[in-house]
């Protein structure tokens, strides 16, 4: 398991300025916990450090999670539509058991919010401004208290 220290909360403060939705609750949950290390996408995604939004759909495509869900305690899936922390990306791998193709991006650190900024809809690009969540946002309910970015800042 990995230990965040304060000089990865200093680079997620700093870098965090994009988010990348997955698809399912088990999946948010296995990367925010540590237990997901390789990010499929289809292309090479730039390193750094990205919140970790979990999209609407409960459902994922990966079929490892059916041996998977013995070893993590399902009652604490994350919410839908939810940013449930930050993760950071450090280059490709395919030396993995989550591995799908076609471009492994590895998980190298990731830091789960005890406390999920709920409420946010997904973008369909690998990634987005978090600026793109607080304009969704707005055009919803016209306005925000505290920016998506902002509400990351406090849980680190």
């Amino acid at each position: 398991m990995y230990t965040i220290t304060k000089q990865d909360i200093k680079e997620a403060r700093e870098q965090c300025k994009s988010a990348m939705t997955v698809k399912g609750q088990i999946v948010g949950y296995c990367i925010a916990h540590g237990g997901k290390d390789i990010e499929n996408r289809n292309r090479k995604i730039k390193n750094g450090w990205y919140a970790l939004h979990v999209g609407g759909s409960k459902k994922t495509d990966y079929p490892i999670l059916s041996t998977m869900l013995e070893s993590f305690d399902s009652s604490k899936m994350p919410p839908t539509s939810s940013i449930i922390g930050v993760f950071k990306i450090e280059g490709q791998s395919i030396d993995s058991r989550w591995f799908m193709g076609p471009s492994g991006n590895k998980i190298t650190k990731y830091i789960h919010f005890d406390e999920p900024i709920t409420g946010l809809p997904g973008h369909q690009s690998v990634t987005y401004c978090l600026e793109t969540i607080d304009r969704k946002l707005i055009k919803k309910h016209g306005s925000i208290e505290k920016t998506v970015r902002e509400q990351v800042m406090e849980r680190l």
